[in-house]
């Protein structure tokens, strides 16, 4: 399973440290991080009930990742 989710000013903390270790601990595979400020976007993989950084990328930066399932895409080109 993967949850995705748009950081807001309120929910830098709760998202980053709170939400990532409940979903890690209840057994989310994949938590995908976008921060439309910066923009750029955060891929930590679930690894033994600890979420591990996978990939990570910002601005004109290309994110490519195979897993869970291909993806390319430039943060930059999000419209968030």
């Amino acid at each position: 399973m993967l949850a995705a989710e748009i950081l807001s000013s309120t929910s830098h903390e709760r998202d980053l440290v709170t939400k990532s270790a409940e979903y890690a601990a209840a057994g989310l595979a994949w938590y995908w991080i976008v921060d439309p400020d910066e923009p750029a976007v955060l891929v930590l993989r679930n690894v033994e009930g600890l979420f591990q950084r996978h990939a990570r990328a910002s601005g004109d930066d290309p994110l490519r990742v195979d897993q869970p399932f291909p993806v390319a895409l430039r943060p930059a080109d999000l419209a968030i």
